[in-house]
């Protein structure tokens, strides 16, 4: 056996004895009052949270089974894996996921940073800048909210902010010419404002019948389009960013990025809004992230830890001269951002959660 592999067995057997006092100490608190009261023991990169010991003994019960079977599959660096795998199961534990019913709705709020360039009245591009002649670039924040229904006309409003521009002079240029939005916001209607129907019929994905246990839903998904490491976590994400997700298939994706080999958690992040987490990401040859390989790119995805909550997701450019459209740009600029805001169910599109 390898350190490495010693060193997993270790805490999967410490994580499992902390699991199992668990059930142990609720099950005689329930004896002795019939209320759940005790809390678990925690790591020592977490803050003291109650949330384990609300975990009904059923619910504990499957985390530890799906914790052996982590142990059958390559592993994230040990101590990413052990924060993985405890969110895991706080997120098996965590709020159901919103599916809408009949005449109900699916709200979704996000603000989004995106690098733009764009030829007023002609093109825009997302994700990346233009060099001809009349183009701008800029760092372009959105507002979005989404409503959406398993059956009726779903509502996309999109309120576009202040372009962020790289240098004083663009900026100059820019404004020198009238100030134009980037497509769609420069078209007709109110100025910065894009609102109307988005699609017909069910208008959010139905992750119902993914597997719910770590290993089958990483095969699954490895045995799908998703090629490297890089893209099995973006696709794993894609995933937790749905609100309609059940708690049982967020701890399985949790369960499934802590089996993944090569990543990181940095512990200091914030997201686009200022929220702290921990940033998980993974080096690699070509960085994926909304279904590309690009090399030069390097891709955070941000959640908390004590809640399970995703807060983020985050491309940078680390390596400028690797990509043809971004020479000239500084090493660390984002690319692309979004943060998750609120979500909820609404009875109509005019509607939101309070």
């Amino acid at each position: 056996m390898s350190p490495e592999q010693k060193q997993n067995t270790d805490f999967e057997q410490r994580l499992l004895g902390q699991l199992r006092a668990v059930v142990a100490e609720r099950g005689v608190a329930e004896a002795a009052t019939g209320v759940a009261g005790t809390t678990a023991a925690t790591p020592a990169w977490r803050r003291p949270s109650p949330r384990l010991a609300l975990a009904g003994a059923g619910t504990l019960a499957a985390i530890v089974a799906g914790i052996l079977v982590l142990s059958s599959g390559p592993t994230a660096e040990p101590a990413a894996a052990e924060v993985l795998r405890h969110t895991a199961v706080v997120a098996a534990d965590g709020p159901t996921g919103s599916t809408p019913g009949p005449g109900q709705f699916l709200y979704m709020k996000t603000k989004s940073l995106e690098l733009q360039g764009w030829i007023p009245g002609e093109a825009t591009v997302g994700g990346g800048t233009l060099s001809q002649n009349g183009a701008f670039n800029a760092l372009v924040p959105t507002e979005r909210e989404a409503w959406m229904s398993a059956a009726e006309p779903s509502r996309n409003r999109l309120v576009i902010g202040a372009p962020q521009f790289l240098s004083s002079a663009e900026e100059s240029r820019w404004a020198a010419a009238g100030s134009p939005l980037p497509g769609p916001f420069g078209e007709e209607g109110e100025r910065g404002v894009v609102d109307g129907v988005a699609k017909e019929g069910q208008g959010f994905v139905d992750t119902a019948a993914l597997p719910t246990e770590p290993k089958a839903l990483r095969l699954a998904i490895e045995g799908g389009q998703a090629s490297g490491t890089g893209q099995v976590i973006s696709e794993l994400w894609d995933i937790l960013d749905k609100p309609n997700t059940t708690p049982a298939l967020r701890a399985a994706v949790f369960g499934a990025l802590a089996e993944l080999p090569g990543i990181e958690l940095n512990h200091d992040a914030k997201d686009l809004v200022g929220r702290p987490g921990y940033a998980l990401s993974h080096e690699s040859e070509g960085s994926s992230s909304y279904g590309e390989h690009q090399p030069g790119l390097r891709v955070e995805y941000i959640f908390d830890p004590e809640t399970s909550a995703i807060l983020g997701r985050r491309e940078i450019i680390a390596d400028p001269e690797k990509l043809s459209w971004a020479r000239g740009i500084p090493a660390g600029t984002v690319r692309r951002e979004v943060a998750y805001l609120q979500s909820g169910l609404v009875d109509s599109t005019a509607a939101r959660p309070e």
